[in-house]
């Protein structure tokens, strides 16, 4: 997966930032259609971040939301992806996000090819 800057036939990562809430949907290319969803409002994440009252709990729901976000692309087959910022800029609690949802893609596709040759 790599950051790219011509996304004209790639499925689009979206990032929507409130105060409180981080929002991320996946839309179709084809379709134009949100394909997968993940946000910080969801029940068992909210629950999660509840329990790590700290300062770094901003930085770890967006890190958790990469995870999520990359095992659900897994699960449902999506490739060529391409994140879009929506202005934001790329440092900070985003690049923790891209970080985590890249790292955490290519560990799990690797298993998961690896499995699948053996």
């Amino acid at each position: 997966m790599k950051y790219i800057t011509k996304n004209r036939f790639k499925n689009l990562i979206i990032i929507n930032k409130t105060i409180e809430n981080f929002h991320t949907q996946v839309i179709s290319y084809k379709k134009k259609q949100i394909m997968l969803s993940c946000s910080t409002s969801e029940k068992y994440l909210r629950r999660i971040l509840k329990r790590r009252r700290n300062k770094f709990c901003n930085f770890y729901s967006y890190y958790l939301i990469g995870k999520i976000l990359a095992l659900r692309l897994l699960y449902s087959d999506v490739t060529n992806i391409a994140l879009k910022r929506m202005g934001f800029k790329f440092h900070g609690k985003l690049k923790v996000f891209y970080e985590s949802l890249k790292n955490f893609y290519n560990l799990i596709n690797e298993i998961k090819q690896h499995y699948l040759i053996n």
